[in-house]
């Protein structure tokens, strides 16, 4: 498992996954018994493979060693049995300790960019991002305001609606996806409310959501048209 350390999963053969899957068994406490089976396995693997082929193996087995220590917001009973919600629960609860824990910890280099980064750095840092192979959901936002002010990506009026639209389909699909898997109803069903009534009492926190998910947007637009 060691040479798997820093790939990712979706570039693991089935049979390396296996192996994961099976130590994630083990933390949960499922018995041999309750294991699913070969072709359940292969089926499993397909839907990981397709959805989370972003993450490293070691990602995955470190979201269930927090989940099983408690350090994770999530129920953790199996009720024994392995399913994909159950997976997907697992991660979902990962990917926001994960942010939290990044924003939490903001690195040496933060400090540069608030008191003394100078423009070249600034500009060589958006070029490390535009290189990198990064989660749409953890861009920094700071970004958004650098390629305005070097004017990298010009928005006109009809991008930005186009991108303010884009934000809305993003934010609602994040709520409704909360409430296929984790049954999260109310606070889809409030935003569909909301959108029949043409947003006419959006709330602060509803604002600011779809505002930084279309910063992202934007930044995400000028990052990958530029590779």
């Amino acid at each position: 498992m060691e040479c798997q350390n820093s790939t990712k999963i979706i570039n693991l053969s089935n049979a390396d996954i296996i192996p994961i899957l099976h130590r994630i068994f083990l933390l949960i406490g499922l018995r041999k018994v309750q294991y699913p089976t070969a072709e359940e396995d292969m089926f499993n693997v397909t839907f990981i493979k397709k959805n989370f082929g972003h993450k490293l193996s070691t990602e995955i087995i470190e979201a269930f060693e927090l989940a099983v220590t408690g350090k994770l917001d999530v129920d953790v009973k199996h009720y024994d049995q392995f399913t994909l919600p159950y997976f997907c629960k697992i991660m979902d609860a990962y990917r926001i300790f994960n942010n939290e824990r990044i924003l939490a910890t903001p690195p040496p280099k933060l400090k540069e960019i608030a008191y003394q980064m100078t423009d070249e750095e600034r500009l060589n840092e958006i070029e490390e991002w535009r290189k990198k192979d990064y989660d749409f959901k953890i861009l920094p936002l700071y970004l958004y305001d650098w390629l305005l002010k070097y004017s990298l990506h010009a928005i006109t009026d009809d991008l930005k609606a186009d991108y303010y639209s884009r934000a809305v389909r993003v934010h609602e699909n994040e709520l409704r996806r909360n409430f296929e898997l984790f049954g999260e109803k109310q606070p889809y069903a409030d935003f569909l409310k909301l959108k029949a009534n043409n947003f006419e009492k959006i709330s602060d926190k509803d604002l600011s959501t779809i505002n930084n998910i279309f910063k992202r947007i934007f930044i995400n637009e000028y990052l990958k048209c530029s590779q």
